[in-house]
């Protein structure tokens, strides 16, 4: 018998049972891919190293909620800055700001000079937790309007939308300065080697320090007991715990396996009645081109005629380890409209195609992915990207709660502290100080 049985080997199961595992708790992982990471790992074709959805990482910088979680962990996660500016090209037009708090600041005083008081009560407002506590029933798009009669310094402060995939008229404010701040204020990083690289070596410190996982093994039934739980895998395997931390998919899990367990009240009512976030359409291109093709290419386009947002990045440009010599690494993602992969394909093909001329003759491999694909490899409900929909009703405690049940906890982008990496991290963290009783585990 374990301590505790962690379903899915994403981030917030890696990191929970590193923490666990630290303070000798007996602790098995079941994951049913093939590899660990869950919505943060690659997969190669060609020679290239494709990051399937996961591919910034925020909350690095020296101080930054990842950065001191992975700290303590002392597992090896080499983190490379990815560029000293944003990019954001709306209707044509290329805005381009350093990628620091201050220096944020300053190009949009330049940009708009007669908004510069407004644009520094704004930045200070956000980290007040007194406004803080007034976003939560709030759209961003409202919040903004307090603030701005600038249609540019908000569709500039808005880009970012698609991190959370709500558009920012539905966007829940609170949600929105909360992510949006951790990249304006630290930047972006790229986890050298790839995202699989980045999860493997989190995984390597969970089993030194006693964790167990098992690859290929897809829970599919979960029975109380008087000692805790049974959880009973495809192969009939049965593993015995005390306690239960679930990392994969919260409502795929518990409609198909979870029947037997009494939920609470606030995680049957989000079960029975909470909506899930948008699913992405991507490609990933490897083309053969020297650096000055795809040099200032990445970041986010917004064409407000045709209703389009969709990001672009480059991480070629920041890892040269990730791809041929020669060759870089293109990755578009696009909200994903249900339509067929080759329809979306074409869509996407006539952006890409007007940016970068003549792609066409330096294209070498082409992949895609669309709802079905996430939703076949992580089990996301529909393939969902963040969770839980991050609308103005999808806040706060009105999101689900670490503890679920009796002794099941939830981790990961449908837990409350959110989406995202950074998020899911916290979780882990979080209910592994839940279990284990210890503060400041890490």
């Amino acid at each position: 018998m374990y301590d505790v049985v962690i379903i899915g080997a994403g981030i917030g199961g890696l990191i929970c049972g590193c923490g666990l595992a630290k303070y000798g708790y007996q602790v098995v992982m079941l994951e049913q891919h093939s590899m660990v990471g869950g919505c943060c790992t690659s997969f190669r074709r060609g020679g290239f190293h494709f990051d399937a959805g996961a591919h910034l990482l925020s909350g690095c910088g020296s101080g930054g909620a990842l950065y001191r979680i992975l700290k303590n962990l002392e597992a090896k996660t080499d983190l490379i800055k990815v560029n000293d500016y944003e990019r954001i090209n709306i209707n044509n037009i290329c805005y381009e700001y350093p990628t620091t708090l201050m220096g944020l600041k300053k190009y949009l005083c330049e940009l708009q000079p007669h908004e510069s008081e407004n644009i520094y009560r704004f930045f200070k407002d956000i980290r007040s937790k007194k406004i803080k506590d007034r976003l939560k029933d709030i759209s961003y798009t409202v919040f903004l309007d307090r603030y701005f009669d600038s249609k540019i310094i908000k569709t500039i402060l808005s880009a970012m939308w698609l991190y959370l995939g709500n558009e920012p008229s539905r966007l829940c404010a609170l949600d929105a300065v909360d992510v949006f701040y951790s990249y304006w204020n630290e930047g972006t990083y790229y986890p050298q080697g790839g995202a699989q690289t980045f999860v493997e070596n989190i995984a390597q410190k969970f089993v030194e320090t006693g964790g167990r996982i098992l690859l290929s093994k897809k829970a599919i039934r979960i029975e109380k007991i008087k000692q805790g739980y049974e959880i009973i895998d495809h192969t009939g395997q049965v593993y015995q715990a005390e306690f239960v931390v679930n990392n994969s998919d919260f409502k795929s899990f518990f409609k198909s396996c979870g029947a037997n367990v009494k939920l609470n009240a606030i995680a049957a009512d989000l079960f029975n009645h909470g909506k899930e976030s948008i699913a992405f359409f991507c490609s990933y291109w490897g083309i053969h081109c020297d650096d000055s093709y795809v040099q200032s290419k990445s970041g986010w386009y917004i064409d407000e005629k045709q209703g389009t947002t969709f990001l672009i990045t480059i991480p070629s440009l920041t890892d040269r380890s990730i791809c041929p010599d020669k060759c870089h690494i293109i990755d578009v993602f696009t909200p994903c409209d249900g339509r067929d992969k080759k329809v979306q394909l074409e869509r996407q093909k006539m952006l890409i195609e007007s940016i970068f001329i003549n792609i066409e003759s330096k294209v070498i491999q082409v992949e895609t992915a669309n709802y079905k694909t996430f939703e076949r490899y992580t089990s996301n409900y529909h393939g969902c990207a963040y969770g839980w929909d991050h609308s103005v009703t999808k806040e706060g405690n009105r999101r689900l709660p670490y503890l679920i049940g009796n002794n099941i906890y939830q981790v990961g982008h449908w837990a409350e502290s959110g989406s995202g990496v950074m998020a899911a991290a916290i979780s882990g963290q979080l209910v592994a100080q839940k279990i284990s009783g210890r503060e400041g585990l890490f």
